[in-house]
């Protein structure tokens, strides 16, 4: 059985190509080969990570001292721990090159190195699908550790074939008679104050980078931070997604969306491709204009026609619930985020702790 083993985040990448002969192109865009080269080349090339070749992933380390002052030595799987890449949100977690049908195959493959390798006292496995957290857990329970599910979310997306291709309006008369009147009613009303509305394609490397300029502009005016780690405060963060944008655009795994009424920016989307699978990222909609309009509906309205008559199979709206995306999607499911412990004295006491706290949490 093959073992966890010390390398930097550049040999981690050299061993990944070896195994893209095996991969399979049903891989979500988050496990693809080209995510993982940006995605890990970000890691610092200073450190030694430990890795997994067999199944292929990588895990961020860090000490940390938990609340009753024991330090401790974690990893997270597929996720760096650094501060200034914890913007890079994990979207969805398994193994590079390797499909979601197979994660529940690879796994007991990794788990079984987890269990055996001593250098580590904490885990972390985020956004986690409800199949994989449960083998996460049935692992710890046969092996006395410490389990407990530390977050939950939804994820909610769009899947076209469940439309009914040969109405006029396939996607607006799926949605619930209260959705199909608001999109109209912003649609129209929008239109009559503004003008007709359109969306775009970047078709350039610098339009697209201009594009993400004026998206991150309208985001930190919406939700404007202080933190210099976070989103578009941090410089490394829209250096990151240029160079998606320089490596994807024109191969059309990045899709820089613009809507617009008549000459008046309404917002921009920033989306990744694969296999027919529009995954939404991130979004700048000005609301300061337009927001009596909906216009944040209103631009993944039009983004969802748009892709659904380019032949694209599904739209995306990634984790975090939010009403739009209740009111828009077909589909939704659960991702979970799950802490696994050794059974340390403070790391019991820990979780003894922990779960006194939430009985102690009032019923709603």
């Amino acid at each position: 059985m093959s073992k966890l083993v010390q390398a930097s985040a550049s040999e981690f990448l050299q061993n990944l190509a070896k195994y893209q002969q095996l991969a399979s192109p049903a891989a979500s865009v988050f496990l693809s080969p080209w995510w993982a080269e940006h995605y890990v080349s970000a890691w610092n090339p200073q450190v030694l990570y430990l890795q997994s070749q067999d199944p292929p992933c990588i895990f961020g380390r860090q000490l940390f001292r938990s609340r009753l002052g024991f330090q401790y030595r974690r990893i997270a799987l597929n996720q760096s721990l650094e501060p200034r890449l914890e913007s890079l949100t994990l979207e969805e977690n398994g193994f590079f090159n390797v499909p979601n049908t197979l994660t529940e195959k690879f796994l007991p493959k990794l788990l079984a190195q987890l269990e055996t390798d001593q250098s580590w006292d904490e885990l972390r496995v985020s956004a986690a699908s409800e199949l994989m957290a449960s083998a996460v857990f049935d692992w710890a329970k046969s092996n006395q550790l410490i389990a407990y599910e530390y977050a939950s979310d939804e994820t909610f997306w769009v899947d076209f074939s469940s439309l009914n291709q040969h109405e006029k309006e396939p996607f607006l008369n799926s949605r619930s008679a209260n959705c199909r009147q608001q999109l109209r009613r912003a649609k129209r009303q929008i239109e009559e104050q503004l003008g007709t509305l359109s969306i775009k394609s970047a078709t350039t490397v610098d339009q697209a980078i201009e594009w993400l300029s004026a998206l991150g502009r309208l985001h930190q005016l919406r939700w404007p931070s202080t933190n210099s780690l976070e989103g578009f405060n941090n410089p490394f963060f829209t250096t990151y997604f240029q160079g998606l944008i320089q490596s994807g655009l024109l191969s059309g795994k990045v899709q820089i969306l613009k809507i617009s009424a008549a000459e008046k920016s309404i917002g921009y989307l920033f989306n990744l491709v694969k296999d027919g699978r529009v995954s939404f990222l991130m979004s700048g909609i000005d609301y300061h204009e337009t927001e009596k309009y909906k216009p944040g509906l209103l631009c993944h309205w039009l983004a969802i026609e748009k892709n659904l008559s380019s032949g694209m199979q599904v739209y995306d709206f990634l984790n975090g619930a939010n009403r739009y995306k209740e009111s828009l999607a077909t589909n939704r499911a659960v991702v979970k985020t799950i802490t696994v412990a050794r059974g340390r004295l403070g790391l019991r006491l820990e979780h003894l702790l922990r779960l006194r706290q939430r009985r102690r949490l009032p019923r709603i």
